[in-house]
């Protein structure tokens, strides 16, 4: 086989790489138009943060909540229609987590965290409040790593550059059983209301400079 020949047909195997690689994120894109009424056409959810953000989530994650939802692990009223629909297999979870996670971020603007009066008064200052949720936050680096970014082998999410309201009323789901997780009881069944915040506080630090 010739240079010349040789060249051309590693370029059709490129071509043919790259379209495959488009043919999911177009069948992906295709997909989230099931998902954006509530997280939004670009992925950033809802500054309430009733919506979290789900753009430029790792792939590995994404995937993992789709299949919850599909399995009813995860229990949410709005996704059951979407996963009623047979077609919605693997490989099509696969395909709108790979849109999901390339969504851009450059859009993405989330409110600065600011604690309500009577939960900051618990406090000498505001430093010591994140100082408490860095001592807090040592319970999770196992898992979303030292900068809240999320680890892939755990199949944790980053908690960076998310809603404060959403990641509160995570918080709470997971105290209260809504939400699985492994480690309920241990890590959230006693955080005290000012502990939750002093918690969000620090990853609103860790986000700022991240």
């Amino acid at each position: 086989m010739g240079y010349t020949t040789r060249t051309g047909l590693v370029s059709i195997l490129f071509i043919l790489s790259l379209s495959d690689v488009f043919a999911e994120v177009s069948v992906g894109e295709q997909v989230y138009q099931h998902c954006k009424a509530c997280h939004g056409p670009k992925g950033l959810g809802s500054k309430d943060g009733k919506y979290p953000r789900i753009a430029g989530l790792p792939q590995y994650y994404v995937e993992k909540q789709l299949g919850d939802f599909k399995n009813r692990k995860r229990l949410n009223k709005p996704m059951i229609p979407v996963f009623n629909n047979w077609r919605f297999n693997q490989e099509v979870m696969a395909a709108v987590a790979a849109y999901i996670t390339q969504l851009p971020l450059d859009e993405l603007a989330i409110p600065d965290y600011e604690p309500a009066a009577d939960i900051l008064a618990q406090f000498d200052s505001r430093e010591e409040m994140v100082q408490v949720g860095e001592d807090l936050f040592e319970d999770c680096i196992q898992c979303h790593a030292e900068q809240a970014t999320g680890k892939e082998d755990k199949k944790s999410p980053p908690l960076i550059h998310q809603y404060p309201a959403y990641l509160r009323k995570q918080l709470g789901d997971f105290a209260s059983g809504r939400r699985s997780h492994e480690n309920s009881e241990s890590l959230f069944g006693e955080l005290a209301p000012d502990e939750v915040e002093a918690l969000l506080a620090y990853l609103a630090v860790l986000s700022a400079n991240h």
